[in-house]
């Protein structure tokens, strides 16, 4: 048995768009239907859902997963840990992780520590287990020297700082995809929760430029639908065009809105 292949590193290598969902509310059965739904992708979140730990990630990798085997679809699953942590990064490629997504990378040597703990010595500095999700527990038999090929590290630039170093962190061996965080850049250039900003929209206009310059595919979370799109066809190369949370919540309010009038 060969280890899975990435269809997500896959569609990026061969230019594919990618249109995909956020998945935050720590619930394998949520992130089911979502996937069940056909998403090019989920990103089950990491950093910004408290109720997950490493076991509730872990479930809905399964979650999705079972989505594709009952569907025979390839809904590819991304994980976004908290922080750019080897512990963390040890424990989410065991549990069967293949595209990890890492907030806040402000520098290239912030960005160099994440491909090490993504890769085994003498590349870097994963831990070896023999049996764990990732290798199919001991049944893929090629894992430990195919597996480089088939992760993918994604790497957040979302601050001053990270757009100013965005070349340097993106030409990184190892580096595999960039995504722009709108909501902290937003922050990060003095404009608090006004993703809609002129300047906002300006930045990310520069930050996907300078990453088509180099050749790098860059993603984006945004979950107006018309904006999303528009930023499609501008070049970003995925987007995730709402989250299952916000999906929730505007479903419940246009129904009570409904009845209260």
């Amino acid at each position: 048995m060969n280890t899975p292949n990435n269809v997500f590193k896959l569609r990026l290598l061969q230019g594919t768009k990618q249109v995909g969902f956020w998945c935050s509310s720590a619930s394998p059965l949520v992130t089911e239907m979502v996937a069940s739904l056909k998403p090019d992708f989920v990103v089950i979140d990491g950093e910004h859902a408290p109720e997950n730990s490493m076991a509730t990630l872990i479930g809905q990798l399964r979650a999705v997963q079972a989505a594709n085997f009952n569907s025979g679809q390839q809904v590819a699953p991304l994980v976004r840990i908290p922080i750019n942590d080897p512990v963390l990064f040890k424990f989410i490629l065991d549990g069967g992780a293949n595209t990890v997504v890492v907030p806040m990378v402000n520098t290239p040597a912030e960005a160099e520590q994440a491909v090490r703990a993504m890769r085994y010595p003498p590349n870097g500095i994963r831990g070896v287990a023999l049996s764990h999700r990732g290798n199919l527990f001991g049944h893929a038999t090629d894992y430990t020297l195919a597996v480089n090929s088939q992760l993918c590290l994604v790497v957040q630039i979302e601050t001053v700082e990270a757009v100013n170093n965005l070349e340097a962190i993106a030409e990184v061996n190892g580096v595999d995809c960039l995504f722009f965080g709108p909501s902290d850049a937003a922050a990060s250039i003095g404009h608090l929760g006004d993703i809609n900003h002129s300047a906002v929209t300006d930045l990310t206009a520069t930050v996907l430029a300078r990453a088509k310059a180099i050749g790098k595919p860059i993603g984006i979370l945004w979950p107006n639908k018309e904006r999303a799109k528009e930023l499609l066809h501008m070049g970003f190369d995925w987007v995730a065009v709402g989250s299952d949370l916000g999906a929730m919540v505007g479903a419940i309010k246009s129904t009570l809105a409904h009845f209260r009038g």
